[in-house]
């Protein structure tokens, strides 16, 4: 029970504020979340459960939450929690007021082995508020106390694990699937193969064969030489997990519009200077990176994403010499509910 857990004083240096770089910076929250949202996306072995966010074993990566912030005068506002546990309990993640402001906020801290946790809220890469509680029913719900860094406003907080509505949740569903990783034996079983990991293979272009694989819901072609966007891949109505991560391609054409069913599309690391307006109709895409692309604008029919949670358009170029800050501004204006990362530095 909530009751059972007792807070103690704050600890501002649990929580440092966002670091500017430097050759001694160190790795911070958004940071590690980057390099594993790449990793797991291929490699995650996923929860035996999804209905358990702690277990004997430690914590499964990532989970949404939606509850209720409620203040000392009995004030009651709605909360969106993102949060992921990476494998030595680190949390990361972010939260999103509906009556409070259209801003996503980050979040980072501990899971610990008692079930219980703390984090930081940042604003601006600051510390503003602390957040402990404790894991309750397996992990269906979380509840404690956010307080401002002052210990001056304080709202005891509840939120409810819910399922469908996570870019996480199609990656552990893909990550359930067999893989296979030979076109050949894909094709011989294509009528049960729903997973391919064709990686470094050194493809220009993909291989017609692939259309056979009608079932595929999920494409992992990380690695290769592909220099455009393989309009055979539209034909695949199923797919929700894309990857053309580290090719070569300079061109996405319009049919990228008819892959209305993607959730996860990663083309970051290719040579990309533009995006179709038909990106626009990708209406149930949460998760878009495009970083490490030669990209300063976007289209802006992409404010029809209306349930696009993360978009990456970060690279190793500060974002103050690609984007003004106006065009910062209008770009969150029309992904209100996104968290937008423009540098690698973004917490």
């Amino acid at each position: 029970m909530a009751s059972d857990y007792i807070l103690n004083d704050h600890n501002k240096e649990e929580f440092p504020p966002a670091h500017t770089g430097g050759t001694n910076a160190p790795l911070k929250y958004w940071d590690i979340f980057r390099v594993f949202i790449f990793t797991a996306l291929i490699f995650f072995t996923g929860c035996a459960s999804q209905n358990k966010l702690a277990n004997n074993d430690g914590f499964c990566p990532t989970f949404l939450y939606e509850g209720q912030l409620v203040d000392s005068d009995g004030t009651s506002s709605n909360v969106s929690i993102s949060l992921m546990t990476l494998l030595d309990s680190t949390l990361v993640g972010s939260c999103y007021y509906d009556t409070l402001s259209s801003v996503t906020y980050s979040l980072g801290g501990k899971a610990k082995q008692n079930k219980t946790f703390e984090m930081g809220e940042f604003r601006n890469g600051n510390l503003a508020f602390i957040w402990k509680g404790i894991i309750n029913d397996g992990g269906k719900t979380i509840e404690g106390i956010r307080t401002d860094i002052n210990n001056i406003q304080e709202y005891r907080f509840k939120a409810s694990v819910v399922f469908g509505k996570s870019y996480w949740d199609y990656i552990r569903k893909k990550e359930s699937y067999d893989s296979y990783t030979d076109l050949n034996d894909a094709i011989l079983h294509k009528d049960k193969v729903l997973r391919v990991d064709f990686e470094n293979r050194g493809w220009t272009s993909l291989p017609a064969e692939i259309a056979e694989l009608s079932k595929l819901e999920s494409v992992n072609l990380l690695g290769n030489n592909i220099d455009s966007f393989p309009p055979v891949l539209a034909q695949m109505k199923n797919v929700f997990v894309l990857s053309l991560c580290s090719n070569k391609m300079k061109y996405i054409g319009p049919e990228i519009g008819e892959m209305t069913n993607l959730r996860v599309l990663i083309i970051n690391m290719n040579h990309l200077h533009s995006l179709p307006k038909e990106i626009g109709n990708l209406k149930n895409l949460m998760y878009l990176d495009i970083g490490e692309n030669p990209i300063d604008s976007l289209p802006e029919e992409i404010k029809n994403l209306t349930k696009l949670q993360e978009l990456h358009i970060d690279n190793w170029q500060s974002s103050s010499e690609r984007f003004s800050d106006e065009y910062k501004q209008h770009l969150q204006d029309l992904l209100p509910n996104c968290r937008i990362h423009f540098d690698k530095n973004d917490h």
